[in-house]
């Protein structure tokens, strides 16, 4: 629990895969079950989802709000998304 709200493990475990696959393709087969080890992405992982409900805490807590045309404008600005 996390200021009243759980981590579930379904989250966990997501954000642990999404762990190994950056490191994927980072390091391709090249990322051995003792690398991952070693990198501690399990703690990365809870970490992360630790970081995100505080973040999003505080958001609320100073009324930060994000409309829909704000996320447009920032993914349409990505490089990976310009033509």
């Amino acid at each position: 629990m996390i200021d009243g709200k759980p981590i579930v493990y379904a989250e966990f475990l997501r954000e642990y895969q999404n762990q190994i696959d950056m490191y994927r393709q980072r390091f391709g087969q090249g990322l051995t079950d003792d690398m991952i080890k070693s990198l501690n992405l399990k703690q990365q992982a809870l970490d992360n989802l630790i970081n995100q409900v505080v973040v999003m805490k505080k958001a609320e807590v100073l009324n930060v709000k994000v409309t829909d045309e704000d996320v447009k404008k920032t993914i349409l600005a990505y490089p990976a998304f310009q033509p």
